[in-house]
């Protein structure tokens, strides 16, 4: 009788212990954080096109938390507080940590689309050298239309073959035109983005390189004078993350991340492409001119630029095959 009643006690309790509801997983919240500062276009492409549909699809599943610019963490430690897991995803230039990936480097001299460099194998290769290299994965790769001008303070001068003389100038830079500046004589000086202005005004450099957009932001409208027309290289911004962390998460929100990063990368084009007709428009009301080049001065900027930045990957012990990886995201 004991038994008969022990048994029906444990039926009915696990009767009663399947009817309760299953406790919903907690909501996982991402910490983000940009390598440059909240209004600035690339980081108002991030909010707008990624981090918003983001939270309104993801909402009691996931959640990106956007903490800040580089207020919060010097864009060039950016890389290294990921790989540490003190935050889980940074939006920013690939330029700002080549010194520790310097597989990231031919990124802005790539010209195949990134939807085929995921079909061809190249993003695959990427994907390698971010998870051994920094403990990272590329989530999506923003605003990959977007080219790079130089700005000055004065009127350039050209050499023999028609490109850009800047022997004896200053050059606000990064790491992404060392090359080069050097290649066209010029001295690169390492300057924070928000010091411009002051490094200008006192003439600690006569102009910089900066991708297409966000040279209003930057508070130096008033003093650029001149904008080299000729575009180069290709935007390296780009939403990483944690691979740990990632690796972690159920495999119905890695999945959703993968989405989400793909979407962006296809909507942040057309934005990034308003934004900088808006930002040329405002720097040419100021009083900055467009200097044009001839075509063969053109041909010569180009290929010393190119030239400049593939010749120093031969500098660095490279994980992935940079020459098999080359042909994967360079259209010839």
């Amino acid at each position: 009788m004991r038994l008969y009643k022990s048994l029906v006690t444990a039926a009915i309790f696990g009767l009663a212990t399947t009817a309760l509801p299953q406790q919903a997983s907690a909501e996982v919240t991402l910490r983000v954080i940009s390598g440059l500062p909240q209004n600035h276009d690339l980081t108002q492409s991030y909010l707008q096109h990624f981090h918003k549909p983001f939270n309104a699809e993801g909402k009691g599943k996931v959640q990106a938390n956007y903490m800040g610019g580089p207020e919060v963490t010097p864009r060039t430690r950016q890389a290294a507080s990921m790989q540490r897991g003190l935050v889980d995803m940074i939006f920013t230039p690939a330029s700002y940590y080549f010194g520790i990936l310097p597989e990231a480097r031919p990124l802005a001299m790539s010209s195949v689309p990134v939807e085929e460099m995921r079909k061809n194998g190249a993003f695959d290769m990427l994907q390698e050298a971010w998870k051994k290299r920094i403990n990272g994965m590329i989530v999506g790769w923003c605003c990959t239309d977007q080219v790079f001008h130089f700005y000055t303070t004065f009127e350039p001068k050209l050499d023999s073959e028609g490109k850009p003389d800047l022997r004896g100038i200053k050059m606000r830079s990064t790491e992404l035109y060392n090359p080069i500046y050097e290649a066209l004589g010029a001295t690169p000086v390492t300057i924070d983005a928000p010091e411009l202005y002051t490094a200008m005004q006192r003439g600690v450099v006569q102009g910089f390189g900066f991708p297409e957009g966000g040279v209003v932001a930057l508070g130096v409208k008033d003093i650029t004078k001149y904008r080299i027309d000729t575009g180069f290289f290709r935007g390296t911004s780009m939403l990483a993350m944690n691979h740990d962390k990632f690796m972690s998460l159920p495999k119905e929100i890695r999945d959703f991340i993968v989405e989400k990063g793909i979407a962006y990368e296809k909507d942040s084009i057309a934005f990034i492409e308003r934004k900088a007709e808006e930002d040329l428009k405002a720097l040419e009301q100021a009083g900055m001119q467009r200097f044009k080049l001839s075509p063969a001065g053109e041909k010569a900027f180009l290929k010393a630029a190119y030239d400049a930045g593939w010749t120093l990957l031969d500098r660095y012990e490279t994980i992935i095959d940079i020459k098999k990886l080359r042909p994967l995201i360079l259209q010839q």
